[in-house]
């Protein structure tokens, strides 16, 4: 399957816990929905790009037509304690 154009949408929810989280929607997007979570020592970023500059996880699943949506946990990265 061909790689295709990706919106990349990034904000916060709108309910407690505020959560930041990235969405990257595939122009057409013709499989499953996606959540990508980090682990305990990383953040959300560890999906953007690869240790190279390359672009990551993220960018590589929305690309191949699914729908992927990157939080990070409350209190870590981006998104903060309340």
């Amino acid at each position: 399957m061909s790689e295709q154009p990706i919106v990349h949408r990034a904000g916060f929810t709108d309910e407690f816990p505020v959560v930041y989280y990235d969405e990257f929607t595939p122009a057409k997007a013709n499989g499953p929905p996606l959540v990508l979570l980090h682990g305990g020592a990383h953040t959300a970023a560890c999906y953007l790009t690869t240790a190279d500059g390359r672009p990551g996880w993220a960018y590589g699943l929305a690309g191949r037509g699914h729908r992927v949506i990157v939080p990070d946990w409350p209190g870590s990265g981006r998104s903060f304690w309340q």
